[in-house]
């Protein structure tokens, strides 16, 4: 067995463990996930990455609640992760909405 080989399968191994304990998903909830949007991160519409990709990237992120329910959300790129979606609630994404939507023109006031 290569070495490559043993080091894919520690990788899949403690892939999937993390998964598991961080989200309460498996591997193959992952690759669903992935499945049903299409590859594409929901935010920017740019592709996800799978773990392992030949371009040796960042997989797609589990994107879940923060709160008590926990719940796995889907997957986003890691830039929508960390900085688009990252704490934010339903509330807070309504009044960033709001305010971008704004005619606020700190030029004209």
């Amino acid at each position: 067995v290569s070495q490559m080989s043993k080091q894919t399968r520690k990788y899949t191994r403690k892939r999937s463990q993390r998964l598991k304990q961080a989200y309460g998903i498996n591997a193959t909830q992952w690759s669903r996930l992935f499945v049903l949007q299409g590859g594409i991160c929901p935010i920017c519409l740019k592709p996800l990455r799978k773990p392992l990709n030949k371009e040796g990237k960042r997989a797609a992120c589990v994107d879940h609640d923060h709160g008590p329910s926990k719940r796995v959300r889907g997957l986003l790129c890691y830039f929508c992760n960390k900085y688009r979606v990252s704490n934010n609630t339903p509330e807070t994404a309504k009044r960033m909405v709001a305010y971008l939507a704004s005619g606020v023109d700190g030029r004209t006031l």
